[in-house]
């Protein structure tokens, strides 16, 4: 008796006759398959009865899934919190990153602004940090936690100095499925 419509206007990667799987944590809520234009995926939820334990609360994101084939594939995208009786859009979604990567930043050299964008495959604790050529910090762009997906921060360095600087990107996962952290730095250029 509980449930609410999420419309998908489309799906990365997506074959007409695959499934958009909806979940709440291992609970399988929702599905529709996918006919190759914006789609109703009913996503249902608790209503207090055994049967439906598992299904939606109201203020919890469902999480989609992909099913292509026999691969389930982990969707993100901007998904807005379930609500009982409630009519969604959703612009994209997108399958979730296979691994981290960071971008080079665009543009560069630049004046005053750049954009740094990174993947993150799992949820982790993320700093993105700028450093002078004396290796000081100059500034934190990021210092929390980032749900995993597809991410960019712009720099606007507009009371720093012409000269070059340094972006680090250091991402350690939340969880155990991936083992190490990643760290990457890069080069910029600011040119006034």
């Amino acid at each position: 008796s509980q449930q609410a419509f999420y419309f998908i206007e489309s799906v990365a990667n997506i074959e007409i006759g695959d499934w958009i799987l909806v979940y709440n944590d291992e609970t399988l809520i929702g599905a529709r398959q996918w006919t190759g234009e914006i789609i109703d995926v009913p996503v249902m939820g608790d209503d207090g009865y055994d049967f439906t334990d598992g299904y939606m609360e109201t203020g919890v994101t469902p999480q989609f899934k992909l099913l292509s084939g026999n691969k389930l594939i982990d969707l993100t995208g901007e998904v807005p919190a379930w609500s009982q009786n409630q009519l969604f859009m959703v612009s994209r979604l997108m399958p979730l990153p296979e691994s981290f990567s960071f971008s080079a930043a665009y543009p560069n050299p630049f004046n005053p602004t750049t954009t740094l964008s990174f993947d993150i495959p799992i949820d982790s604790q993320v700093s993105l940090t700028i450093y002078n050529l004396q290796g000081r910090e100059i500034v934190s762009l990021i210092d929390r936690q980032i749900d995993a997906g597809y991410h960019s921060v712009v720099w606007n360095a507009d009371a720093h100095a012409s000269g070059i600087y340094f972006v680090k990107m250091l991402a350690h996962p939340l969880e155990g499925r991936v083992a190490r952290e990643y760290i990457k730095t890069q080069k910029l250029m600011l040119v006034k």
